[in-house]
């Protein structure tokens, strides 16, 4: 199971009282929730005349059903679901507390922890501490904000890289285990000639100077294993930029070399310009 998010996904129910939805047609325009995918969560509000509710809700083909799963904020003092009467909508939406910090502003792709004081700030939300990080937990018992999940608690796993959501056995990234989900771990832009000097970079702590065009970059923060992908180039403003590369063996979780030479031949050489960039 995973969380997904679509886009222009809205339906209508007849469902009433607190419990799972059976989900209607796509209204005009829209599509319906089979885009979601059986199984997988999403984060979805309902609007019942002046009442609603914004949750992460589990979607099930068979029968068509969105399941209240987790409730992040409604119009019950956001913990108990909304009593709902005749028709509804239902739709995918992105919830505030996901995307803004306490004072409002807008969170950075890479700065999920702000989430925690997000959460408290806005819906009561506790916070689970692990080794991997903060988690946004929705109110609860004291047991849950000290760290016991329950299925829609979100965390941000800074060891894979990615966004987690427990689906009430275990954490399963955001958009399953694929390229999507994965991040730059680290980049750098160096100057490779003379005394060799990092223009700007990211988790790169230094670069050591092995000799003519070559040299070792060296990670701030270890990556979980060697099997990464390392993207780069190198050139000089006095040479023919078609007629060099950038080789990088041997990579290890702690450090990647990379040389510097020509297509033609195995001739080294300093570069004025080297930028590496590394993804898992």
């Amino acid at each position: 199971m995973a969380l997904v998010l679509a886009d222009r996904v809205q339906v209508t129910t007849s469902t009433t009282g607190t419990g799972t939805l059976t989900l209607g047609s796509a209204v005009t325009g829209f599509q319906d929730f089979t885009v979601i995918g059986d199984g997988n969560t999403t984060y979805y509000t309902i609007t019942n005349s002046t009442a609603w509710e914004v949750g992460v809700g589990t979607y099930t083909s068979s029968g068509t059903t969105l399941a209240r799963t987790t409730i992040l904020s409604n119009s019950n003092g956001n913990t108990s679901p909304i009593t709902l009467s005749g028709d509804s909508n239902v739709f995918v939406t992105y919830p505030a507390v996901a995307a803004s910090d306490a004072a409002g502003d807008l969170l950075a792709a890479n700065n999920l922890s702000d989430l925690a004081s997000a959460a408290t700030s806005r819906v009561n939300l506790g916070v689970e501490t692990g080794t991997t990080g903060s988690s946004i937990l929705p109110s609860g018992t004291t047991a849950e904000r000290d760290g016991s999940p329950s299925a829609g608690y979100m965390r941000w796993n800074s060891t894979e890289g990615s966004t987690e959501v427990y689906d009430g056995s275990a954490w399963v990234a955001v958009g399953g285990d694929s390229v999507e989900t994965r991040l730059c771990r680290a980049w750098v832009n160096f100057n490779g000639t003379g005394v060799v000097a990092i223009r700007a970079s990211y988790n790169v702590s230094s670069i050591t100077d092995n000799g003519t065009g070559n040299y070792t970059i060296n990670f701030t923060t270890a990556l979980p294993d060697a099997n990464y992908s390392a993207v780069g180039s190198a050139g000089s403003a006095n040479n023919n930029i078609g007629d060099r590369q950038l080789s990088t063996y041997p990579i290890n979780t702690s450090s990647c070399k990379a040389i510097s030479g020509q297509t033609a031949s195995v001739n080294v050489y300093n570069a004025d310009n080297v930028q590496l960039a590394i993804f898992r």
